[in-house]
């Protein structure tokens, strides 16, 4: 396939694998997460997942992030 640009795959069986232990690690040491999805432009598959996962919060400095998350439903 030609690209002009660099692509991002990713595998959000992978991510929730990978944020469930750090998630559940944190926790048994009484600290909260916030899942920060700015690395992956605010997708809300992805912020999802996270969530799912057990992250209390979601973190971007981004507000168009924000709006297109509460969009699909993810609080």
């Amino acid at each position: 396939m030609n690209r002009q640009f660099p692509c991002l795959e990713i595998h959000l069986d992978r991510l929730y694998h990978n944020a469930e232990q750090v998630i559940s690690r944190c926790k048994a040491r009484g600290i909260q997460v916030c899942g920060v999805i700015k690395g992956v432009s605010g997708m809300p598959e992805a912020a999802r997942i996270v969530r799912e996962a057990g992250a209390e919060q979601l973190g971007t400095s981004r507000l168009e992030q924000v709006e297109r998350c509460r969009a699909a439903g993810v609080g």
